[in-house]
């Protein structure tokens, strides 16, 4: 495994109790990449990602017929959403997306907010895509711009990861959380495992005229950017 998805893996880790109970967002954008998901009879399916489980709960459901490989970076949580959702027509392996080997043949491929953090997640979405048709959940490039907004007008290095610009994407939206301050934000990122910063970047020591900026103008508001997406089977 990359060092950096390591990393990753750690950050996530160590957060899966906390991350299970408090983020509703990603709960609710996993239900919503459900609802694209094509009807299918008994479907073999790959889940990439599953974190404790808020996708894995829906397509099971959905699915009541198909054969599920779950995968995750993070032992911790792949053992957690094994731990609710282990069935007959369920199995449970650590993956790394951007180094897939060996894998069987899928009728489809799904991943919620995850692929953003693979190294490579356009060469992963290809390789993804070329094993079976794959539906994804992420993040855009307009992610958090009260926070981008506030970093530019003081000159601090922006720490954000900056997504690709993705493929066939199906939907579009924003999705809207309200925090006490900047320090309420950056801490919710920090509970929930997400606040890895992206490669090359170093902790800035003017952090704090951004978080007032924050404050003042942006009134603790934060708007995630998501995109929903489907790439096609590419054989």
């Amino acid at each position: 495994m990359l060092n950096r998805n390591q990393d990753i893996a750690n950050s996530f880790g160590q957060r899966v109790e906390y991350y299970d109970r408090h983020a509703q967002l990603q709960k609710a954008i996993a239900l919503n990449l459900t609802n694209l998901l094509p009807e299918m009879a008994t479907p073999r399916i790959l889940e990439i990602g599953c974190g404790t489980g808020f996708l894995t709960e829906n397509i099971l459901k959905k699915y009541p017929n198909g054969q599920f490989d779950i995968t995750d970076l993070s032992d911790e949580m792949l053992r957690f959403c094994s731990n609710k959702y282990s069935a007959d027509n369920t199995n449970f392996f650590t993956l790394d997306g951007d180094n897939l080997k060996d894998l069987d043949k899928y009728d489809l491929i799904v991943s919620s907010m995850a692929i953003q953090w693979l190294a490579e997640p356009l060469n992963a979405l290809r390789t993804f895509s070329k094993i079976a048709p794959v539906y994804y959940a992420t993040i855009g490039h307009k992610n958090f711009p009260e926070w981008r907004d506030s970093l530019t007008q003081n000159k601090v290095e922006d720490g954000i990861l900056t997504p690709p610009k993705w493929p066939n994407i199906l939907e579009e939206e924003n999705r809207f959380e309200t925090f006490d301050s900047a320090q309420h934000f950056l801490k919710s990122l920090k509970d929930i495992g997400a606040a890895k910063p992206r490669e090359s970047y170093k902790s800035q020591s003017n952090i704090k005229k951004a978080m007032n900026h924050f404050d003042q103008n942006h009134k603790g508001q934060t708007t995630w950017h998501i995109v929903y997406g489907h790439e096609p089977l590419s054989r």
